[in-house]
């Protein structure tokens, strides 16, 4: 199945867990027929992209980022259970 879906997936270079989870993910994805691209940033430049908009999905541990103090976002809380 192809679809005309395309997106960037970015999560933090140091965050281990969370990049092996995003790599399944994508994995799973691409299966789907979706075009995912992945990136591994820095927290710096993670959290630079995060405050001023310019990301189209990201993964993140709960202590990254205060996400309640981003107005304009769309998220989604998952405990490691749910990553599974």
């Amino acid at each position: 199945m192809k679809t005309d879906i395309s997106f960037r997936l970015y999560v933090s270079e140091t965050d281990y867990p969370l990049v092996s989870y995003a790599k399944k993910l994508c994995d799973r994805l691409k299966q789907a027929g979706f075009s995912v691209d992945l990136k591994e940033y820095s927290n710096t430049m993670m959290l630079s992209r995060v405050v001023s908009g310019k990301y189209d999905v990201f993964l993140a541990s709960d202590d990254f980022i205060d996400v309640t103090t981003l107005t304009q976002m769309d998220y989604m809380i998952m405990d490691s259970e749910e990553m599974r």
